[in-house]
């Protein structure tokens, strides 16, 4: 399915990013995948969340130029596409 992304504004240069991927398995392979490519972020897993809604967190930054955020959606749907 579809990830379910929450954003939050975190500061006046940077945003939250929440993308709820379910199981704990499937996050932190997710972030290895991602990490692998150059891609810094964090799986949260239980017990900080309820069980079933693993997520990944990332930070945006105004530093960050366009390109840079195509790339992370590029590999995000990758990630997404590959990784059950």
């Amino acid at each position: 399915g579809t990830p379910h992304l929450v954003a939050s504004r975190s500061s006046r240069n940077n945003a939250l990013i929440l993308i709820i991927v379910g199981s704990v398995e499937r996050a932190a392979a997710i972030d290895v995948f991602l990490k692998e490519r150059g891609i810094l972020l964090s799986a949260i897993r239980p017990p900080s969340v309820p069980m079933g809604t693993a997520r990944l967190r990332l930070t945006l930054s105004a530093a960050h130029t366009k390109p840079q955020l195509q790339q992370v959606l590029s590999l995000l749907k990758e990630a997404w596409q590959q990784i059950p």
